[in-house]
């Protein structure tokens, strides 16, 4: 108990902490001990809200969530399943406490945490909502997809994977670094526990920027000893960059740093800088001294780019993720040429086996060539400098946020448009069918980011002050992962000319949608009233129920609001018949908010929600 002691209250030297931080890594107990001991020594055992000391019983409320039971605890927090009735999905609801000691408020890992909810990427555990536990405490929530599957460090240990299956996977998730680098959010702590491998293959990175819960500062006594606590260290000491421990702040390039010591170790099973002590292992992680197994399969194109990614000096590392990947993507393809061309020497049997195999990969790889096209036309250094002067007439920060957050959308729709073709192209993880689904969610959702655009280039600047506002609400990207709902959606017609008319019709919703948010309500309602009679004529229920739908928005914009009821009530009706749910469920928020809040019939509000 001494020893738990000395480690929580900071008086342990820093050997040991190496060692106690590597042994709470893997052991459950250890780690709810260490917790509890925190919690007493914090003087907060008092405080009933401590998740760490007092754990819910299922059926608890928390916010929305009903928790459902214990699936994790550690020393940063508990962890619950839990259901969140207004999506009616299961979610991980993470109960998260800042360290008093650390000058990080809870408000300050709220605002980070909010920021990853607005990145959409199928390589990082979704963030859907965060918040505080009680008012006036130091705790909070952070409510996040839940995925069935293990750690990179129990998939690696499950069975010996080679050595390409380890970078395919890995790429994987570094793209999800990539994603949240381009969203202006650093890691802290990637490490193999940080890592998930779902059951669907998939790797998926999470806990981004969670690591500063543990709070701290970094400093130095009188005599130049780095002095470091438990609570000090933004991330875990056996992946961190030689210069964080130097005071400095984390980075992409620090988050580059772990991630090459992530990838080493799966690789070889062992980390690059194998140390009995903090100071040993700094000396070796700052000199640059990587130990290289002797004998080992992986390529060396491979272990040249881990070598530069475990740079000591951050500006000798690459320049960002996206170049790291780039390289590992070089080395990978070079090795897959190497061994297509000795199994084409084997016989003149396995070289037809190996030609028509390497035919179909390069057919494969080229069919997700394009992937991206629509994006790269759409936004790109030309098309964002165009807009950027349109938006200057402003103001800066206004042209910044919104520039920033169409940015962010392009770099999550690029992702996961290439993510979806290969699974389809190239892992065969996925089928043509729902390749087809994601694929048209997603380019509906670049629809709308099209009419925006183009709105405010022609806006005039009095409403260019919601752009930042209306650029943050493009369209939901994790819709286009939701398989379950994607294929819950009503079939298009099996007529291509007709689903040809549809896909036109929607990108002028789009426009007309844009059209509501810049003072055009009378000219955004000619035209809905046109599309709704198109729509009708065309016999596609869900298509005449989104016509209908921003019809009623147009009249609500021009405070028509008897009108706006009338539209909405017969769109409602039409989405029902046609189980088209997403939309019901819009509508209906509308309805009761606009018979109630502005019309005033608090009564038929009730009805409504009560129906």
């Amino acid at each position: 108990m001494l020893e738990i002691h000395d480690f929580v209250t900071g008086r342990m030297d820093l050997g040991s902490v190496a060692r106690v931080d590597e042994h709470l890594d893997a052991c459950e107990i250890c780690r709810e001990i260490v917790a509890s001991a925190s919690t007493a020594l914090s003087g907060d055992s008092d405080n009933p809200g401590s998740s760490a000391q007092f754990l819910m019983p299922p059926g608890t409320l928390l916010d929305r969530f009903a928790i459902e039971e214990v699936i994790g605890r550690g020393a940063m927090g508990v962890v619950y399943a839990a259901h969140d009735p207004r999506l009616d999905r299961r979610v991980a609801l993470k109960l998260l406490r800042a360290d008093r000691r650390s000058g990080i408020s809870s408000s300050e890992l709220i605002a980070e945490a909010q920021s990853m909810a607005q990145l959409a990427h199928p390589n990082v555990v979704a963030v859907y909502d965060v918040g505080p536990v009680a008012a006036g405490e130091d705790e909070f929530y952070v409510a996040m997809e839940l995925v069935e599957g293990v750690n990179l460090r129990d998939w690696i240990d499950a069975k010996r994977r080679p050595w390409l299956e380890v970078v395919t996977l890995m790429s994987a998730a570094g793209q999800g670094l990539c994603a949240a680098h381009a969203a202006g959010v650093c890691h802290r702590d990637v490490k193999p526990d940080n890592i998930i491998v779902g059951n669907d293959g998939r790797a998926r990175v999470t806990d981004f920027g969670l690591a500063r819960a543990r709070g701290g500062d970094l400093r130095t006594d009188d005599v130049g000893e780095l002095q470091v606590t438990v609570t000090a260290l933004s991330g875990t000491p056996a992946y961190m960059a030689p210069e964080l421990f130097s005071g400095e702040p984390a980075s992409p390039a620090s988050d580059q740093y772990s991630f090459c010591i992530s990838l080493f170790e799966a690789l070889y099973g062992v980390r690059p800088f194998p140390a009995h002590s903090l100071d040993e292992l700094l000396a070796s992680a700052s000199q640059g001294r990587i130990s290289w197994p002797k004998r080992s399969q992986v390529p060396h194109k491979i272990e040249r780019v881990l070598q530069r990614g475990l740079q000591p000096l951050p500006e000798n590392r690459y320049p960002s993720m996206v170049e790291l990947l780039a390289a590992l993507s070089s080395a990978t393809k070079s090795k897959k040429r190497l061994i297509t061309v000795a199994a084409l020497s084997a016989a003149s049997a396995a070289a037809v086996a190996s030609f028509a195999a390497m035919s179909l990969g390069a057919h494969r790889e080229s069919a997700c060539r394009d992937a991206t096209a629509n994006i790269d036309s759409a936004w790109n250094p030309a098309e964002r400098d165009g807009l950027a002067a349109v938006l200057s007439k402003s103001s800066s920060e206004l042209s910044d946020k919104t520039l920033a957050a169409l940015d962010r959308f392009a770099s999550n729709w690029s992702s996961m448009r290439l993510d979806s073709c290969r699974a389809t192209h190239e892992r065969s993880e996925q089928s043509a069918e729902l390749l087809d689904l994601r694929t048209r969610c997603l380019d509906r959702r670049l629809g709308e980011m099209l009419a925006l655009k183009e709105q405010l280039r022609t806006a005039p600047v009095s409403a260019l002050v919601d752009a930042p506002m209306r650029a943050d609400a493009l369209g939901d990207l994790h819709l286009c992962s939701n398989l379950d709902a994607l294929r819950a959606a009503v079939p298009l017609p099996e007529d291509p000319k007709v689903r040809e008319q549809i896909s036109g019709m929607q990108s002028e919703m789009d426009r007309v949608a844009a059209m509501l948010d810049t003072s055009k309500a009378s000219e955004a309602i000619e035209q809905a009233e046109d599309l709704v009679e198109r729509a009708r004529s065309l016999a596609y229920a869900p298509l005449t129920g989104e016509a209908l739908q921003l019809l009623g928005g147009a009249w609500l914009d021009a405070q028509e609001l008897d009108k706006a009821e009338l539209a909405l009530g017969e769109a409602l009706h039409i989405a029902a018949s046609a189980a088209d749910h997403r939309r019901v469920a819009d509508l209906s928020i509308t309805r009761v908010m606009l018979v109630g809040m502005r019309q005033q019939k608090f009564e038929a509000a009730i009805a409504l929600v009560s129906a």
